[in-house]
């Protein structure tokens, strides 16, 4: 009865119905108690934590596991004890506990790897790979993905397969290639709806909105956004509604429809807060100040005060998770496990063939004693013989007249010595054999000897390795750094560009030495041309695409004439998509660009055309006027579209600021909560600083990215210029 009860909560869960879930398992947990059943208790508690979190009962989900791990421990039940540290990873996941629920994750892996729980292995490559993205550590994550997806996809496991197509999905947004991650939540939605796993279903509509957010298509969003919605609220999980309800303030905000977001914020802030959701509360505190914010400047003047009160809020959780000791903790306990496991493989392979060489023997010195006390035995018996034989001749010289009965005697003394002479025959060869038997024991001895030696060897071995590699990383870096110089020859000289943009400033950062990030400044008799790209990747393959789409610019401008910024970005991808393609085969390598025509006669009137990148402007009167770009990278693309142009007269705005950035500056994660910066943080400081002097502008920027980034690795390459005309 109370297996049913438990099997019968767990298809409630599957289908959302986490009361008649609970319920049930509370059935199976009170006939267990009541039976004693040890094993059927910590499999109740365990399950009851899970619909405690499928609810947001943080506290109490911990509870429960807590309970059900030592039952686990104490029936040696390794299973339920990997389960247990899962499920506790996952809390602590969701109340920003990064560095403890990778510890989690890994005590579990190291408990599913030796017994072979496929199921178990993949479930926790699939949640350390969520850390690492959560990190900003995309190569790790990437690998934990799929080391994950190739186990489901190896047992069958649906719900597996759709699990990581939304995290590989999540990685590919965070890297910008949204139509990739499109691709993969669709492939998640699918199976998901196949096998009927609703909160499956609402996490990957709730990822197509973000995606449909990101490319500016806000209809689609909040269209995906609201299923999502309905489905978290049919099922009663308030981390997606929280979630959701903050997603569909931020496509109300960017719209400019104030009063909408500020209806779907105040929904969800009181669910955050009573879960205590410090992953999305502090993201609410900043998107309900910046309401209040643009109501108060709207003319609701009494709403500044809530605008810096939600403020003061979101800055209480700057003191992240996410920080420097939480770190370093997270890449200790990585190094740790795969030293440990290294050891711990060693260590067996020891223990094991010490283990058999000590059976052996003592199996051989069981036997020689056994020997030795047969030989004992033997020698009383022979000196027992001897003492009667005496005896017997000492009666034969006294006893004359027994000389008959003597005989007998004599002729049965015979009878013992010629048992004892087949005894001695016996021990004989049983002591050859043991003399064999020690032999072997030497033999065995030595071939121990030699195994520990080889040992030895190979420890020695690795130890000159990894000297060499450390060798060959220092080439390597000296490689990379004279390959810094080649670049730096190519790119504009601070000369020249104080020469034909005298006000102005440049901030260019690279994350490893050398960088896919480049700028572009040339002129001809008419136009000074400044452009600013984002070539594919970043390190060596990243210069090496910078190079060929820097060579493509010159020629089109240079060799061909083209003065059209469109028309050069049009030649420009021609000749980048011919150089990339080998027999037929396309590499989806190119550049993001922002190229501005300036003409020398008229300084007020700029031509711009882009690919993925947008102009800024920010005029003397404080407005901020975004050209945008076309959305097609330089490089191949399976359809072609062509460059928009846009000319604009600043006469009317001077003095104005020009601004073109990539990525890298939105992009870096950091500040309170380890987020991105977004467009949104950097338009507001450039609309704080637009005033200053342009050194005053590039100090602040440089002031700013250094605080905003704190202790986290830079993720890309920055590159940001800006240019005062009037």
């Amino acid at each position: 009865m109370a297996t049913m009860y438990n099997n019968i909560g767990g298809i409630h869960r599957a289908q959302g119905r986490y009361a008649e879930a609970l319920e049930s398992y509370q059935k199976a947990l009170a006939i267990y108690e009541r039976i004693r059943d040890q094993q059927g208790i910590a499999d109740c508690y365990n399950n009851i934590g899970v619909i405690n979190v499928d609810q947001g009962q943080y506290a109490e989900a911990l509870e429960s596991y807590q309970k059900a791990l030592p039952i686990y421990e104490r029936l040696d039940d390794r299973q339920g004890i990997a389960n247990c540290y899962n499920n506790i990873g996952v809390i602590n996941v969701y109340q920003g506990r990064y560095a403890e629920a990778l510890e989690a994750y890994q005590k579990a892996l190291a408990i599913y790897e030796p017994i072979g729980n496929q199921e178990g292995m993949a479930t926790s490559y699939r949640n350390i790979g969520n850390i690492h993205r959560a990190q900003g550590r995309y190569a790790e994550a990437l690998e934990a993905y799929q080391k994950a997806f190739a186990i489901y996809e190896h047992i069958g496991n649906s719900w597996g397969m759709a699990a990581c197509y939304n995290s590989i999905g999540n990685f590919q947004s965070d890297q910008g290639w949204y139509a990739e991650a499109l691709e993969s939540y669709q492939k998640a939605l699918t199976i998901h709806e196949h096998i009927g796993n609703q909160e499956g279903m609402a996490s990957s509509y709730n990822n197509i909105g973000i995606i449909h957010k990101e490319q500016g298509r806000y209809a689609e969003a909040l269209k995906a956004y609201q299923k999502a919605l309905a489905i978290y609220e049919r099922i009663n999980n308030p981390w997606g509604i929280a979630a959701c309800y903050n997603n569909i303030g931020n496509v109300h905000g960017d719209q400019g429809r104030y009063a909408k977001a500020l209806e779907a914020y105040q929904k969800a802030l009181p669910i955050a807060q009573s879960l205590q959701l410090h992953d999305i509360l502090d993201n609410i505190y900043l998107n309900l100040a910046q309401t209040h914010s643009a109501l108060a400047a709207s003319g609701l003047t009494h709403l500044w005060k809530s605008a810096y009160l939600h403020h003061r809020l979101y800055a209480a959780y700057k003191d992240s998770v996410r920080n420097e000791a939480s770190i370093r903790k997270q890449a200790q306990l990585e190094s740790q496990y795969e030293y440990d496991k290294k050891i711990s493989l060693l260590k067996a392979q020891q223990e094991k063939e010490r283990a058999l060489a000590q059976a052996q023997l003592q199996r051989q010195k069981t036997e020689r004693n056994a020997l030795l006390t047969i030989l004992a035995v033997v020698l009383l018996a022979l000196s027992t013989m001897a003492y009667f034989q005496i005896l017997l001749r000492r009666k034969n010289r006294l006893i004359q007249e027994q000389a008959r009965q003597l005989e007998l005697k004599n002729a049965e003394l015979q009878s013992i010595n010629q048992a004892l002479t087949q005894s001695n025959k016996i021990i004989q060869a049983q002591a050859e054999e043991l003399i064999a038997k020690n032999a072997e024991l030497t033999t065995l001895n030595t071939e121990l000897n030699a195994t520990n030696k080889a040992l030895s060897d190979s420890y020695l071995t690795i130890q000159k390795q990894a000297k060499e590699l450390a060798r060959k990383n220092e080439e390597i870096l000296d490689s990379i750094r004279y390959a810094e110089r080649i670049q730096q020859a190519i790119l504009p000289s601070e000369e020249r560009r104080h020469r034909l943009l005298p006000d102005s400033f440049l901030i260019y950062q690279p994350r490893d030495i050398v960088a896919g990030d480049f700028y572009w400044l040339e002129e001809t008799d008419h136009y000074i041309f400044l452009a600013v790209a984002d070539a594919t990747g970043h390190g060596v393959p990243g210069a090496f695409v910078s190079l060929v789409c820097a060579s493509a610019l010159n020629q089109a401008l240079q060799q061909e004439g083209l003065n059209s910024p469109a028309a050069i970005l049009t030649r420009a991808k021609t000749i980048v998509t011919q150089v990339l393609t080998q027999e037929g085969t396309h590499l989806r390598d190119g550049m993001d660009i922002a190229l501005i025509r300036l003409e020398k006669n008229a300084p007020t009137r700029l031509t711009y055309a882009g690919a993925n990148r947008p102009l800024w402007i920010i005029s003397s009167q404080k407005e901020l006027i975004e050209l945008p770009p076309t959305h097609q990278p330089i490089g191949f693309t399976d359809t072609e579209k062509p460059f928009e142009e846009h000319e604009i007269d600043l006469s009317s705005r001077l003095p104005a600021m020009l601004y073109a950035f990539t990525d890298g500056f939105i992009d870096q994660v950091g500040g309170p909560k380890g987020r991105k910066l977004m467009s949104k943080g950097l338009r507001e400081i450039l609309l704080e600083i637009s005033h200053k002097p342009c050194p005053e502008q590039e100090e602040h920027l440089q002031r700013f990215f250094t605080a905003w980034k704190g202790e986290w690795p830079q993720l890309d390459d920055v590159t940001l210029i800006g240019v005062r005309l009037g």
